[in-house]
């Protein structure tokens, strides 16, 4: 297959201002979004998804900008082994369930920029689309043979990591409470990712992901925390703070609100917790609050941390094409987010590796196993 490269991106846009979240997404995915509709997505096993989990799960698949690296690295990691095909597909599905339960617990209308499928297709769907993924995986059709088991154990955890982030307060918030669920809201995708490379027979990437992915979920959810403070196109439609103002706890509010004297807090709780946009000058003093009270570097050197352990358990890696795609998702996961999707230049440099590794892992324009 012969994917034309995506254009590179500048640090900024053509008005200076920096690139939107979703055109870093759509221009660094191309790629990926290619190899997904032409070698995983067919029609008979799109059409056997809608079938079983419905089109709110399918709307998640298909409409949100990114992504599709959770089928496609695998799929690329083995080869393109064609009788893995579905079971690449496991996390990628398991990931729209995810976003069913996120949207309907946080009622969200906007993600990325684009319409969630709380908006599109209204909270029966996405209660359906739930329903469906707790009775287990199909036992025909195309994507019969899934591992029933596994499923069910990521549905269960899945569901288990929310409602204990739904279950926290301010005033109830521990540090070790919030990562600990973190870590266990999207844990199934490691576990996918592992379960498809163990039966692609490639261990040490099976090894990395069941190591490396808790530790990846945890920093991708700080991460995400950070950028609610600093963007100023945010994960909720262009609103820095929108988690403060919309009342979710998050390792930045919570921290915060840990951390305030008594009158700074009893102004969080009548002026900003929960209250909607913010103003202006709220806006600047909730800046001012996080500096003072070193939040915003407490959950930086936190993602350091955790991006410095990634990094040392891709040492296991030996195949220095497997080890080099999965280094520069790590990358693009816990860096560009941050340092380039609001302006920093660094982001450029992670955008050039992270395709360089992939077209190296793809090999040869139209090369399949077809084992």
């Amino acid at each position: 297959m012969n994917v034309p490269p995506a254009p590179d991106l500048a640090p900024t846009g053509p008005d200076g201002a920096p690139w939107p979240v979703t055109t870093w997404y759509g221009a660094v995915e191309t790629e990926f979004t290619a190899v997904f509709v032409q070698d995983l997505w067919s029609t008979p096993l799109r059409t056997a998804a809608a079938h079983w989990l419905g089109p709110a799960a399918v709307h998640y698949v298909e409409a949100m900008p990114g992504r599709k690296y959770r089928a496609v690295l695998p799929w690329l990691t083995l080869g393109r082994p064609n009788r893995l095909v579905h079971r690449c597909l496991v996390p990628e599905l398991l990931f729209a369930v995810f976003y069913c339960l996120d949207d309907l617990l946080d009622r969200k209308r906007v993600r990325y920029g684009t319409a969630t499928a709380y908006a599109a297709h209204g909270r029966g769907e996405l209660t359906r689309s739930l329903e469906a993924a707790r009775r287990g995986v199909p036992r025909s059709g195309p994507l019969a043979g899934l591992p029933g088991a596994l499923w069910e154990e990521c549905v269960t955890g899945m569901a288990d990591g929310q409602s204990q982030r739904h279950a926290l307060t301010t005033d109830a918030f521990s540090w070790e409470r919030y990562t600990e669920a973190a870590r266990r809201r999207t844990a199934f995708v490691g576990r996918a990712w592992a379960d498809v490379l163990t039966a692609g027979g490639d261990p040490r990437a099976a090894a990395f992901v069941t190591t490396a992915y808790p530790w990846c979920a945890e920093a991708g959810q700080l991460r995400n925390d950070l950028r609610n403070t600093t963007a100023r196109e945010s994960r909720d439609g262009g609103r820095r703070h929108s988690d403060l103002g919309d009342g979710r706890v998050t390792a930045v509010s919570g921290l915060l609100w840990g951390r305030a004297d008594p009158a700074d807090r009893q102004w969080l709780a009548r002026r900003v917790w929960g209250r909607g946009p913010l103003g202006a000058e709220a806006l600047v003093r909730v800046d001012r609050m996080l500096e003072h009270y070193a939040v915003r570097s407490h959950v930086a050197l936190a993602t350091g941390r955790l991006t410095r352990r990634i990094r040392a358990a891709l040492d296991a890696i030996e195949d220095p094409r497997v080890r080099a795609v999965w280094d520069a998702w790590v990358t693009r996961q816990l860096e560009v987010g941050v340092r380039h999707d609001y302006g920093h230049g660094r982001g450029n440099a992670s955008v050039s590796r992270f395709r360089s590794a992939v077209a190296e892992l793809r090999g040869p324009a139209g090369r399949t196993d077809t084992e």
